[in-house]
């Protein structure tokens, strides 16, 4: 971020549940999106153990879009058991800085993703 935070995004397949159809096979995923903050320091504040609701976080935006730079893009890729692929995308849409901090003294940030799955057939 334009501010010296640094984020990686990583989509996750945490499983995936088959179930055959006739010749098709329909596959039920479940992916999960993890963060990876490296916070610049000069962004620190107070420690605050609050746990602050949605509509909190969303009343204390100080900026509503933060400038970033994508400084690297890498889907995540997974061969199954019938060796088919299939590969994770996923794409920052923005980022929003807000006043208030966590527990040991990090900004906190709303971060809106996309993602889209592929399959490569075997």
């Amino acid at each position: 971020l334009q501010d010296g935070t640094k984020v990686k995004i990583r989509s996750m397949l945490e499983s995936v549940w088959y179930e055959k159809l006739g010749n098709d096979v329909i596959r039920d995923v479940d992916i999960k999106t993890r963060f990876i903050w490296l916070f610049d320091p000069k962004m620190q504040g107070e420690p605050d153990i609050k746990q602050y609701t949605a509509e909190h976080m969303n009343e204390n935006i100080e900026v509503k879009r933060c400038p970033y730079t994508t400084l690297q893009y890498e889907p995540s890729g997974y061969q199954l058991d019938d060796r088919d692929q299939i590969v994770l995308h996923t794409t920052l849409v923005n980022v929003a800085r807000t006043r208030l901090f966590n527990n040991i003294g990090d900004r906190i940030y709303l971060v809106e993703t996309t993602g889209q799955m592929s399959v490569i057939p075997a």
